[in-house]
């Protein structure tokens, strides 16, 4: 569902999205163990758009993800 739905906002296919989701999601987890910090839901999602190649307003899909 989450691939789908950000596949969608992102305008991009949803292999993409599941590829570029699964690497941030890598790099999230190590970079929380190394420095205890966790990126928001909008970083996060920040995060994919650019490995994605994406431009539009990360809070806005965040928002939009939430509900």
């Amino acid at each position: 569902m989450r691939t789908k739905f950000l596949a969608t906002c992102f305008d991009t296919e949803e292999a993409a999205v599941r590829n570029a989701y699964a690497e941030v999601k890598k790099w999230v987890n190590q970079h929380a163990i190394e420095t205890g910090y966790a990126p928001s839901l909008s970083e996060n999602i920040r995060l994919v758009m650019m490995r994605c190649n994406v431009q539009k307003d990360p809070g806005l899909i965040a928002k939009a993800f939430e509900h």
